[in-house]
């Protein structure tokens, strides 16, 4: 850790034809306003283990409460964000989403966000392109 480094939890949701759910951060958010990024995820709060605030993200944003299970660490060091993230995997059916977090969200199949990730990659906010990436390593 350093002073000023941020701890999330990220989580990847799929449903049960192995799609993930990923969505679009509502433009008034600060950091990567408009682009796609993970299920849901979050700033760990004092006094919080990362799959504690995992949990409490999920409820927030998609109005869920579903096993979790932790895949792994990722840091993201970019011009907005310096933090260690942890990324969860979970499964969801459908999803009640809050407006001033996501502005859209959909399941997709792993093949597909690979094939856009790859033609698109400014769509996506830098965490869910390392949080992708882990996942995927995870599957094999």
């Amino acid at each position: 850790w350093v002073h000023g480094d941020i701890a999330s939890g990220n989580i990847l949701l799929k449903n049960n034809k192995g799609e993930i759910l990923i969505c679009k951060r509502a433009t008034t958010k600060r950091n990567y306003p408009g682009q796609i990024t993970s299920s849901a995820g979050g700033h760990v709060e004092k006094g919080e283990d990362y799959k504690t605030a995992a949990k409490r993200e999920l409820k927030e944003e998609l109005g869920i409460i579903t096993p979790l299970k932790d895949i792994g660490r990722f840091d993201v060091i970019s011009p907005q964000e310096r933090s260690i993230h942890h990324l969860f995997i979970g499964k969801a059916k459908k999803v009640s989403v809050d407006p001033n977090e996501i502005s859209d969200c959909y399941f997709l199949s792993p093949k597909s966000i690979k094939k856009d990730l790859a033609l698109h990659p400014r769509k996506y906010c830098k965490p869910f392109h390392l949080a992708f990436e882990l996942f995927l390593k995870n599957q094999k």
